[in-house]
């Protein structure tokens, strides 16, 4: 008897925190949890392996090309005794350019 009023006091306690923290009902909250089934989080995955391929495949097929990408002037290289530091950093900033306007143009044929 006693597991069961602290359950419910847990279950109320639930419902009071959802209802005040989340913007939809509890009934809403329980039909959008219910909505996302496995085969849409499998879909999710097979998503997300299909893009990592292509990236590794624009990946090798990059690096069989001399593009200067990795040493540009401005990636700083220290080579010590027994470590070598590199950071690519005119290489970060080139693709941080690349990317932010590569991403800016597929946002505008979206509206």
């Amino acid at each position: 008897m006693l597991f069961t009023i602290e359950r419910m006091a847990e279950e109320q306690l639930l419902s009071a925190i959802l209802t005040y923290c989340w913007p939809v009902g509890n009934r809403e909250l329980a039909r959008l949890s219910s909505d996302f089934g496995m085969s849409d989080f499998g879909k999710i995955v097979l998503f997300f392996g299909i893009v990592l391929v292509i990236i590794g495949l624009a990946l090798i097929v990059l690096g069989r090309t001399n593009l200067p990408i990795g040493r540009l002037p401005g990636d700083i290289v220290y080579r010590g005794k027994n470590t070598t530091f590199y950071f690519p950093l005119a290489t970060c900033i080139l693709l941080s350019v690349v990317l932010s306007l590569v991403l800016y143009v597929i946002s505008r044929f979206r509206r």
